[in-house]
């Protein structure tokens, strides 16, 4: 089971361009990269409510942040497959395909973004199975992502 942004594919700093379109868009100030890159982790929803407050605990009002989330989406889609993955990880993904390794992505990025950027960057094919931040009902940090991908691969949650 390997993550998807910052572990497969270094996707922060078109994260942070599709935050900063969403920001002009509301006539909020923009964010550095490296400012955007600490607010990613808890999927798109957390990410938007960050970028707006520019803060990490904040609440946004439910309006802004319902203004804000096509905003973020919209950018965000004209750009996603423009991430490129780290250097090595299609060599590893090929080493542990060629060791008979079955692999899992696990990512909290909604499927419409997860598919098209593993497809563009050639890493789709290496995975025998994608669970997306939509595709249960719960995402990383609660470990029903985990225990799908366990059931699955026929493995045992005990195991």
């Amino acid at each position: 089971m390997i993550d998807l942004d910052g572990t497969l594919i270094h996707t922060a700093p078109e994260i942070a361009r599709a935050a900063n379109v969403m920001l002009a868009a509301l006539n909020l100030p923009n964010l550095t990269p490296k400012k955007v890159e600490k607010f990613i982790g808890e999927g798109a929803a957390t990410l938007i409510a960050r970028c707006l407050t520019q803060q990490l605990n904040a609440e946004p009002t439910q309006e802004l942040l319902t203004t804000a989330k096509p905003l973020f989406f919209d950018a965000y889609a004209q750009i996603v497959a423009e991430s490129k993955p780290y250097p090595q990880v299609t060599q590893a993904l090929q080493l542990f395909k060629k060791m008979g390794l079955k692999l899992a992505c696990i990512t909290n990025k909604p499927t419409a973004f997860t598919i098209p950027l593993l497809e563009k960057s050639g890493l789709l094919p290496y995975f025998d199975v994608v669970v997306a931040g939509d595709t249960l009902q719960r995402k990383k940090p609660d470990p029903d992502q985990i225990f799908f991908v366990c059931e699955k691969f026929s493995i045992l949650q005990s195991d």
